[in-house]
């Protein structure tokens, strides 16, 4: 499926309170536009459905159902979660528009004015105080998706920001998110998420709707591995699928604290247990992992 073609012009005739900021960012099948509605800054994301102009695809009325739906469900959870570690809705209501022979989905979610995770560690590592906000930050987002059966399975430097004005790390995306409630939406065989970001379970195909919140917290080790050393505990470039997936289920890490002289050995013990290959392995609550953060963060003042 591609991507929607719309340009800032055909928008702002669409809707007359609405101003383009910015060019239009990619992500997955959505195009998606920095504006500002009545005053206030949001992000206003376009998902092609169809395209009438072309060849008709046999499958295309299952597709388009799996899309919305997906769509749907990621609206619905930015709507039922108040958070401040997890994106909000925007005033603009998910609905389905014509255009030049596509048939689009469009809504808009709050912009996050800020950078990045994958941005900052592009350039160097996050200090061990930051380490630990973004653990925090995240892990509370994790615990409040959780405590609504909610499993977000797409966790990873590109979909955290941190906020410009008061550091906090918010996530974004919830399009692949799992609702324990709802019915899968996805077909026997496929692996949603990213594959470098995804934990031993959810490459396990017999056990696959079993995962929970530990899933994501395996996600968060992964994020908290890269922020701490810049590298990434289970891949290196040019490595097959096989060798990454043997990585993730079998072979052991390398300590973050190898790669980190700096780190104190409590924020290494807990990126390892986040790592912990056996979901039983990792924390059973996230108040637990909570309270190591905190007493890891208070010792540091010592």
């Amino acid at each position: 499926m591609n991507i929607p073609l719309i340009n800032s012009d055909d928008i702002e005739a669409m809707f007359g309170n609405c101003k383009v900021l910015n060019a239009p960012l990619k992500g997955g099948q959505k195009l998606v536009f920095p504006c500002e509605i009545n005053g206030k800054k949001c992000a206003l994301k376009f998902i092609l459905l169809g395209d009438s102009s072309g060849d008709i695809d046999p499958n295309r009325e299952a597709i388009i159902d799996a899309i919305q739906a997906r769509a749907i469900r990621e609206v619905n959870i930015m709507d039922n979660i108040d958070s401040p570690f997890i994106v909000k809705l925007g005033d603009i209501k998910i609905q389905s528009i014509r255009y030049n022979n596509q048939e689009m989905l469009v809504y808009s979610e709050d912009w996050i004015e800020g950078e990045s995770v994958q941005s900052i560690i592009s350039r160097e590592k996050l200090s061990v105080k930051e380490c630990i906000n973004l653990c925090r930050d995240i892990a509370k987002a994790i615990s409040e998706l959780w405590s609504h059966s909610i499993v977000h399975r797409d966790i990873k430097p590109l979909n955290i920001i941190r906020k410009k004005n008061d550091g906090t790390y918010v996530l974004l995306d919830m399009g692949l998110a799992l609702d324990l409630e709802d019915k899968s939406l996805t077909r026997y065989g496929d692996v949603p998420g990213t594959k470098i970001f995804l934990s031993p379970e959810q490459l396990d195909y017999q056990h696959k709707r079993d995962i929970d919140f530990r899933s994501d917290l395996f996600a968060l080790g992964i994020v908290m591995y890269q922020a701490s050393t810049t590298k990434h505990p289970f891949y290196e470039i040019g490595m097959t699928n096989d060798e990454l997936f043997t990585n993730i289920i079998r072979n052991p890490i390398v300590p973050p604290i190898n790669l980190n002289e700096d780190m104190p050995i409590g924020l290494n013990n807990i990126i390892c247990r986040l790592l912990s290959k056996q979901p039983n392995c990792r924390y059973r609550k996230i108040d637990i992992l909570l309270d190591e953060l905190n007493n890891l963060e208070t010792n540091l003042g010592e």
